[in-house]
């Protein structure tokens, strides 16, 4: 299946994308919230401005995005760019590493569900 993974370029986000590859998913690009806000509860940044050498280093392009930080903007945020990506590359789903976040899966699960794509 082809996927983007959203990506913080932390250890969730990182094996998530690990685990798809290693499925044999096509993963075509890696996608980074950046939120204005530094109290975001979907976004996880603290080293964010390292995703492009992470990037760089598996040749998958990054796509960067800001967002408010703040609900309901940054989900809208997220919804935006999850449609970019599916239109620009023909997305069928993502992977995700906020698994452990009910709050951060549902609002990620409800967005997919949205723009058909799979989670």
């Amino acid at each position: 299946m082809k996927l983007a993974s959203l990506f913080s370029g932390g250890k969730d986000s990182i094996m998530a994308l690990y685990k798809a590859l290693q499925e044999g998913h096509e993963v075509v690009a890696l996608l980074s919230m950046i939120p204005k806000s530094d109290d975001s509860y979907l976004y996880h940044v603290p080293n964010i401005n390292l995703t492009i050498y992470q990037s760089e280093a598996i040749n998958i392009p990054l796509i960067s995005k800001t967002t408010s930080g703040k609900p309901p903007q940054e989900n809208m945020d997220l919804e935006i760019a999850l449609f970019e990506l599916k239109d620009k590359f023909n997305i069928e789903g993502i992977t995700a590493g906020a698994v452990h976040s009910n709050y951060q899966y549902n609002i990620v699960a409800g967005i997919c569900e949205k723009l058909n794509l799979k989670v």
